[in-house]
C-alpha cells in the first residue's frame, strides 16, 4: 500500500502581507469581500492550505484566472 506524503511547508512571515491588496473584477461587495479576505487568512494561519493536494488546486486555479 502506498503511503500518503504529505509535505510540509514551513510558516515563514511574510514581510508584506498586511498591505493592501489591489481588487481587479471581484463580484463580492466589499463588505463580504473583507469577510473572505479575514477566512482565507484564518485558513492559511492554522495551515489549512499547507497539503500537496490543496497547493495544487491553489495553484490551478491562480493559472485558470490569470493573475500569475
Amino acid at each position: 500500500m502506498a503511503e500518503k506524503n504529505d509535505r510540509n511547508v514551513p510558516l515563514t512571515p511574510v514581510r508584506d502581507a498586511d498591505r493592501a491588496a489591489r481588487a481587479r473584477g471581484l463580484s463580492l461587495p466589499a463588505p463580504r469581500r473583507a469577510t473572505r479576505v479575514a477566512e482565507l487568512r484564518l485558513r492559511v494561519s492554522l495551515g489549512i492550505y499547507a497539503s500537496e493536494s490543496m497547493m495544487d488546486n491553489v495553484a490551478r486555479m491562480i493559472l485558470r484566472s490569470g493573475d500569475l
